[in-house]
């Protein structure tokens, strides 16, 4: 029950001899290179071909493929974007609205108070005056 609570010194969970030293030797003294980041080649690469014939067929396959980018099934480069979003496919709660400004004048207001068949109606006319 003591060991689940923490008490005494904590047990490695492999076993040191199997690293090759016993307890209380001394640690093998560490590495002053970095380590290769690649592994070592096991074949040499071949090398490359040299030659009228090796030239004559880059140039055929250079020749080649500038040809069949001119050709109507050749596919393009994606068109950039021009940045304007179709509005007509968004809902209407995400659509910009741009409001105008307004424009700068005196504003006159009239109220009118009328009966019409019983019920009193309030009628607000705004009268704009651009100067």
């Amino acid at each position: 029950m003591a060991g689940s609570r923490g008490r005494g010194r904590s047990q490695f969970s492999f076993s040191v001899d199997a690293l090759g030293f016993g307890r209380g030797d001394c640690l093998p003294s560490s590495a002053h290179t970095p380590s290769p980041l690649y592994p070592p080649m096991q074949f040499r690469p071949v090398p490359l071909h040299t030659g009228e014939e090796v030239d004559y067929m880059l140039a055929l396959k250079q020749e080649l493929r500038a040809s069949s980018k001119n050709l109507p099934f050749h596919i393009k480069a994606a068109r950039t974007k021009t940045g304007k979003t179709d509005w007509s496919r968004m809902p209407k709660e995400l659509c910009i609205k741009v409001r105008k400004p307004r424009k700068t004048g005196e504003r006159n207001s009239i109220i009118i108070i009328t009966n019409v068949c019983g019920f009193t109606v309030l009628i607000l006319m705004l009268i704009h005056v651009i100067i």
